[in-house]
C-alpha cells in the first residue's frame, strides 16, 4: 500500500517538474518576445511606441530575441529599416534575432519586410529572408557608392545638378561617425523612394550610435551651455552654437547647413529623432516633442520640383 503511495508521489512530483518546466519555459519565450505595435510608424502619434519596442530588443535577457509582427496593421519602409537597424545593434552584443508570424501580415507588409518592391531602396547589408522563424542578419557590410544613382532618379524628375544633396548627405555621413559610429561596428542606413504619384523623392537616414545630444553631452558643453536641456542642445547645435562634439576645426557643419535647408525650403516634410526628442519643421518653425529615449539618429526628408525651383533661383 505505501508502495503504491510512494509511486503515486513520485508520478505527481514529475507531473509538477514538468509543468513548472513548461511554465517556465513559455514564460522566458514570453519575457524574450517583442510583440510590435499595431502602427509601427515614425509619425508624431506613434513614435513613441515605436521606441519602446526598440528599447525592448536591447533589453532581453538570454541568446534569442524575437520580434512578434501578429498584431501589426501598418508598417512603413523607413520605420522598417530602423527595426533591422536596432536588429543589428542586438547581433552585434552577441544575440540571434528572430521574426515571428510575418505569415500572418497582409500582402503588403510582407513585402515590405520581404524588400520585394524594387523601388524602394534601403541602402545597407543585405538581409535574407527565409521563413517564419528568420535570421535576422547575414553581415554588416556597407556600399558608399550611392550618389549617382540617386542623381539619375532625381534627372527623372526634372532635377539635375542638385548638389546642395551631395552636401547634405557627405555632412549626414560625418554626423554618423561623429556621433558614436566610429569604431563600433555600427553603420549608417539610407532608405530612398521615388514617388511618380507625387512626383518627389522620399529619403530616410539613420545611425543607431549615441545620438546627437548624448554625443555633446558625452564630450562637454562648452561652459556657458552647461545647463541646457535636451531640446535646447539639439536646437543649439542645428544654429552651430556648439560647434562640433569631436572638437576638430573643420566639423560641427552638417547640422546648420541642414537647417538652413530646410528653412529656405530647399528640402521638405523634415524630420529628426534622436535620444530623448524628435524635431520637426510645420509651419515655418521647429516643433519638438519628447519621448524614450531613441539611441541613434534618425532623418527624414523629401525632395520636389518645388524644392528644385526654389533653390535655383537662390
Amino acid at each position: 500500500m505505501e508502495s503504491k503511495y510512494y509511486i503515486w508521489l513520485v508520478l505527481l512530483s514529475v507531473l509538477l517538474t514538468g509543468m513548472t518546466l513548461l511554465i517556465y519555459y513559455y514564460w522566458r519565450k514570453k519575457n524574450r518576445t517583442i510583440v510590435l505595435p499595431a502602427h509601427f510608424l515614425l509619425d508624431e502619434e506613434h513614435e513613441t511606441n515605436v521606441i519602446r519596442s526598440l528599447r525592448k530588443m536591447m533589453s532581453v535577457h538570454g541568446k534569442n530575441v524575437f520580434i512578434d509582427f501578429s498584431e501589426i496593421k501598418t508598417l512603413s519602409y523607413e520605420s522598417y529599416m530602423i527595426l533591422i537597424a536596432q536588429g543589428e545593434k542586438v547581433y552585434n552584443k552577441g544575440k540571434s534575432v528572430y521574426l515571428q508570424s510575418v505569415s500572418k501580415c497582409d500582402k503588403e507588409l510582407v513585402n515590405i519586410i520581404k524588400r520585394k518592391n524594387k523601388n524602394h531602396r534601403t541602402l545597407h547589408s543585405y538581409v535574407k529572408l527565409k521563413d517564419s522563424y528568420i535570421p535576422f542578419f547575414q553581415n554588416t557590410k556597407i556600399n558608399p557608392q550611392i550618389t549617382t544613382g540617386i542623381e539619375t532618379e532625381l534627372k527623372r524628375m526634372g532635377i539635375k545638378n542638385y548638389y546642395e544633396f551631395n552636401t547634405l548627405l557627405t555632412e549626414l555621413l560625418g554626423n554618423a561617425i561623429e556621433h558614436g559610429i566610429k569604431k563600433k561596428n555600427i553603420n549608417w542606413w539610407l532608405y530612398q523612394y521615388r514617388d511618380r504619384e507625387e512626383q518627389k523623392m522620399v529619403f530616410a537616414f539613420a545611425d543607431m550610435g549615441i545620438g546627437i545630444i548624448d554625443s555633446y553631452k558625452k564630450a562637454g558643453l562648452p561652459s556657458q551651455y552647461k545647463e541646457l536641456n535636451d531640446e535646447e542642445i539639439l536646437l543649439y547645435a542645428l544654429e552651430g552654437k556648439l560647434g562640433s562634439s569631436t572638437k576638430q576645426p573643420n566639423r560641427g557643419r552638417g547640422l546648420p547647413q541642414l537647417r538652413h535647408m530646410v528653412e529656405k525650403k530647399w528640402i521638405s516634410d523634415f524630420v529628426l529623432i534622436t535620444n530623448r526628442v524628435s524635431l520637426r519643421y510645420i509651419n515655418d518653425n521647429f516643433v519638438i516633442k519628447q519621448h524614450p529615449n531613441f539611441v541613434g539618429t534618425y532623418y527624414y526628408w523629401t525632395i520636389n520640383k518645388e524644392n528644385y525651383t526654389v533653390w535655383k533661383r537662390k
